[in-house]
């Protein structure tokens, strides 16, 4: 691993809605590794972190031990933490369980979708664009989150979204590890996500379920 201290900006912005402390801190971090302030094997601690923001330790801990939760962050006892690494092998693990959680989801849903969850998928592609237009990194993933969140959790299989839960917060390290600094289209972001919206719409569960594989391919491979 890296011998590399962090430095996190205290001004950098927030993921929407929930503007905990503790969430300030998960977004400095994201944040940070999106910068490139920060890189995955580098060493991260809570003392630093709460001195360079100006804040106590413990809304540092609560994010931190959130992020080793869902394994962005690796701890070792009496040495201190490092932001997790990933390999071509991991990626591809990811992306598998990815296609089989999702294409699975989109075909139970192209069968059964409502006109409500249209809407709100609809409402998610524009605040997406708006984001992205705003060059807001962490909004723009964290609503392509909420995106692919909606179409497993309203294909009605609980168990299924929970495992959906267990795999997407990988996303963020994934997004660190193959494109660091990148910037997201908002005209590309509009057509894929739209068309994906379409296939849904279309009833057609295999569409729907072969549409979903080759996105999530797709964005794993850019």
């Amino acid at each position: 691993m890296n011998e590399t201290r962090a430095r996190f900006n205290p001004d950098g912005g927030s993921l929407i809605e929930d503007r905990s402390l503790a969430t300030e801190v998960y977004a400095a971090i994201l944040r940070a590794i999106h910068n490139r302030e920060i890189r995955p094997g580098d060493w991260i601690t809570e003392t630093e972190i709460a001195t360079q923001l100006g804040i106590s330790r413990s809304p540092v801990r609560e994010a931190l031990a959130q992020l080793t939760n869902q394994g962005l962050i690796v701890r070792v006892p009496r040495r201190g933490s490092y932001i997790a690494t990933l390999d071509q092998e991991d990626i591809a693990s990811f992306r598998d369980c990815r296609q089989l959680i999702e294409g699975y989801a989109a075909r139970s849903l192209a069968e059964r979708i409502t006109p409500e969850v249209v809407e709100a998928l609809e409402d998610l592609i524009d605040q997406m664009v708006d984001s992205a237009r705003n060059r807001d990194w962490i909004q723009t993933v964290y609503l392509n989150s909420q995106f692919h969140e909606t179409v497993v959790r309203a294909c009605g299989n609980t168990v299924l979204h929970r495992l959906w839960a267990s795999v997407d917060p990988l996303a963020w390290l994934v997004a660190a590890t193959k494109e660091p600094g990148h910037e997201h289209d908002p005209a590309d972001l509009q057509e894929r996500h739209r068309h994906l919206l379409e296939s849904l719409k279309s009833g057609n569960p295999d569409r729907a379920e072969a549409d979903f594989r080759a996105h999530v391919a797709e964005s794993l491979s850019e």
